[in-house]
């Protein structure tokens, strides 16, 4: 019962991604507030970790290429993410980023060598078919649908990278993930400045506190209780629908009809993914958006 409960705040923090970007608009460069959102989640996890993790700070020389490659690719999933929200509602991108599992296949067969089963090349048949009726190169639309294709892309690729170094780490190796990913985006503190940063400080710590760091821990506690695939399929299905619902009543964003017959499709493809992969998602060390 916890282990659900955990995964549903997950999704509720996740979802509100969106709705703090949103209620942030152009005031504060994309690239500057995800740096920011890095920034208050590793304080965050700094604060909570040494509760669970008494030796979060020590870690091994061997493992910082993995650890700042992990945080190379959360950089640029998390931006990808956050910028594409500033373009298209947020119904786009939370259906379209769900497409990440299907992306797991082609790169679990190229870099863990695994097969592609009848199940999976049906999940694939389901995807192409949503993604027609969603249609992403609609005119006023493409680029922050691309941007959200290209965070699922990159989410997929780092959890494929993740299965394949299959390390043994403790919950305290987030800390470093986010930490490496500040240091990789700090650059658009001096490059895109920070905008109206007083003014929205209360957005940037929400989204930072709440949608990063909090909806991570529930996140891993949720995978120490129930199995992966199960956690992974809640997540992809609570998540957009959480973000649809508080994106229509807060927002005002009313979802086309194509976007939600193609997310229905979108979703049962994703789902039949997870539930064949029993290890999609490693257990206990995956970024979330």
């Amino acid at each position: 019962m916890k282990g659900y409960l955990a995964i549903t705040l997950a999704a509720l923090c996740l979802s509100f991604i969106g709705i703090f970007t949103n209620f942030i608009g152009d005031n504060i460069p994309s690239i500057s507030l995800n740096f920011l959102r890095l920034v208050f989640a590793t304080i965050t996890l700094a604060a909570i970790m040494p509760f669970l993790d008494k030796s979060f700070l020590r870690i091994r020389k061997k493992d910082l290429p993995y650890l700042l490659l992990i945080g190379i690719l959360t950089a640029i999933n998390f931006t990808m993410f956050i910028t594409s929200f500033t373009f298209v509602p947020i119904a786009n991108v939370v259906i379209i980023v769900a497409l990440y599992p299907l992306f797991l296949i082609p790169f679990s067969w190229l870099i863990l060598r695994e097969k592609t089963s009848k199940r999976e090349l049906l999940s694939i048949l389901l995807a192409i078919l949503a993604l027609i009726i969603i249609n992403p190169l609609a005119p006023g639309q493409y680029f922050g649908n691309l941007l959200a294709l290209i965070s699922a892309i990159m989410f997929a690729l780092l959890v494929a990278y993740m299965r394949y170094e299959d390390r043994d780490h403790n919950i305290g190796v987030v800390f470093w993930f986010m930490f490496f990913a500040t240091l990789f985006l700090s650059p658009s503190a001096f490059v895109y400045g920070f905008g109206d940063l007083i003014g929205n400080i209360h957005w940037i710590v929400l989204l930072g506190v709440v949608s990063t760091a909090l909806a991570y821990l529930f996140f891993n506690y949720a995978l120490k209780k129930l199995r992966a695939e199960r956690v992974a399929i809640i997540d992809i299905t609570l998540t957009p629908l959480f973000a649809i619902i508080f994106g229509i009543f807060l927002l005002g964003q009313i979802p086309t009809i194509n976007i939600v017959i193609g997310g229905v499709i979108l979703i049962v493809s994703s789902a039949i993914v997870q539930w064949h992969r029993k290890r999609g998602i490693r257990k206990g060390h995956t970024p979330k958006h």
